[in-house]
């Protein structure tokens, strides 16, 4: 038999030891699947309806059971606004609404998660928009279908709070916003 010395014990404990304390220790990152942040404003009476694309997250750390830890930090960026029309998407990017050339993303941090009556969350929020960050409360419905959890959150914002645009008779100051997340 090999000469075992004390110093190969003690780095062999050691070694146990710090491997059994990592088993304890839960670390969980989601991995966005797909991603979608859809809005509608009345204008003339009418609802249009538009996306913003590419949602990018720097932090996602989303878990139903542990919601003191969850942390969520996503942006999405202006010139990805779509509401089927050129013309008015140039529009929107421009300097009268989002000034995507000055402010080219839109930004979301999480604050705080909290479980809502029915079993859902309530997500709260700073939205960011040109430079304006603000307060949101979102409530997020969550499902669970094997390793793939959903989120849908809603929420209303006035675009005047973020100086999107200028009062108008035509156009609602009242945007609706539902994101859609998908992870694995």
């Amino acid at each position: 038999m090999k000469n075992i010395t004390k110093k190969t014990i003690i780095i062999n404990l050691l070694a146990v030891f710090i491997l059994a304390s990592f088993s304890f220790i839960t670390i969980k990152s989601n991995t966005i699947k797909s991603s979608k942040v859809a809005f509608g404003i009345k204008n003339l009476g009418i609802v249009t309806n538009g996306t913003l694309g590419g949602l990018q997250t720097s932090v996602f750390n989303f878990d139903e059971d542990s919601l003191a830890q969850c942390e969520i930090i996503a942006t999405v960026a202006v010139k990805t606004i779509n509401t089927g029309i050129n013309k008015r998407d140039e529009h929107l990017r421009g300097k009268d609404y989002f000034d995507a050339n000055t402010h080219p993303t839109i930004k979301l941090k999480s604050t705080k998660f909290l479980r809502a009556k029915g079993g859902n969350v309530i997500g709260y929020f700073k939205l960011t928009i040109k430079g304006v960050a603000k307060d949101i409360v979102m409530p997020i419905y969550v499902t669970k279908s094997g390793s793939n959890t959903s989120l849908k959150g809603t929420f209303s914002i006035n675009r005047l709070d973020y100086k999107v645009g200028s009062s108008s008779i035509t156009l609602s100051d009242v945007v609706n916003i539902t994101i859609f997340v998908e992870t694995n």
